[in-house]
C-alpha cells in the first residue's frame, strides 16, 4: 500500500517517486502496509493523513483517495 501511495502522489503532481519526500517522514511504511495487508483483519479500518500536499484516505477495501489540500471541495 506504501508504494501505491507514492506511485499516486508522484504521477497527480507529474513527477518520479523520487522526486518526493520519504512517507517515513509522516507515517511508518510498513505499519501502513501491515494495516491494510489483511482485509478481513480490520473490516472498518480508514486511515486518513497528509503527505505532500495531499489528504490521503486509504480504507479497509484497499482503496485510496487523495484530496488536494485547501484546494476547495
Amino acid at each position: 500500500m506504501s508504494d501505491v501511495v507514492t506511485l499516486c502522489v508522484a504521477h497527480l503532481d507529474g513527477i518520479s517517486c523520487a522526486e518526493l519526500p520519504p512517507l517515513s517522514d509522516v507515517l511508518d511504511p510498513s505499519a501502513l502496509d501491515a494495516l491494510f495487508a489483511d482485509e478481513s483483519a480490520c473490516p472498518s479500518c480508514v486511515l486518513t493523513f497528509e503527505y505532500c500536499g495531499y489528504a490521503v484516505t486509504v480504507d479497509s477495501a484497499v482503496q485510496c483517495r487523495f484530496s488536494r489540500i485547501g484546494a476547495g471541495d
